[in-house]
């Protein structure tokens, strides 16, 4: 039998000793390449960054007299706009009181020019102006246009998300909602339900 000869054991050794540097390099190397992938904000399409969802990476620094007001769901590629969704008891800048939900899911397309500052909502309590922008309860500036929660908006967001309530907008607003039981008149609550249960071809 041949003996080994000596370089091939010093070969051996070297990689012997070689070996744990290497792995050690590599686990390094598959940590540094992790730290490069993009940040969520990144990750966030384009299309929908004009129109914040739920990443607090797109939100503006925060406005002196606003509070921040969260959203439930992501945004719709077809309108621009999710269903939004106010933490409860926010005041209303102008009759302090509490509004337990301000159902800015109640508007169609008109979220992101809310968010952006361009309009105001109003408040269900005393119908004066409130600031929305980026997503803040605040003053509205003078002169903002003022915009409405939409009857058969809030009527379609009734029969999915207030089901325990009567899964109606008369059913909630008489109970739940009660707060927006005189936002609309009877005839327009009853209309909206009927145009809900039309288009999905209910009784």
């Amino acid at each position: 039998m041949r003996s080994p000869h000596p370089a091939e054991g010093m070969n051996g050794s070297l990689r012997h000793l070689v070996k744990p540097i290497l792995e050690k390099i590599s686990v390094a190397t598959r940590t540094w390449t992790a730290s490069l992938k993009p940040t969520n904000s990144s990750l966030v399409p384009t299309s929908l960054k004009t129109w914040y969802p739920r990443s607090l990476l797109l939100t503006p620094a925060p406005l002196s007299g606003f509070r921040f007001v969260g959203y439930n769901l992501p945004l719709t590629s077809s309108t621009g706009q999710g269903d939004l969704r106010c933490p409860p008891n926010e005041q209303c800048p102008n009759c302090h009181r509490l509004v337990a939900d301000w159902h800015v899911e109640w508007y169609k397309t008109e979220g992101p020019s809310l968010y952006q500052g361009l309009a105001a909502l109003d408040c269900p309590l005393c119908r004066q102006p409130v600031g929305f922008q980026g997503g803040k309860i605040g003053p509205a500036p003078p002169g903002m246009p003022l915009i409405t929660r939409q009857a058969d908006q809030a009527a379609e967001w009734a029969a999915s998300q207030a089901i325990s309530a009567g899964g109606t907008l008369q059913a909630y607003t008489s109970v739940a909602g009660a707060q927006y039981a005189a936002y609309w008149t009877p005839q327009e609550v009853l209309q909206a339900d009927a145009h809900r249960r039309a288009k999905q071809g209910g009784p």
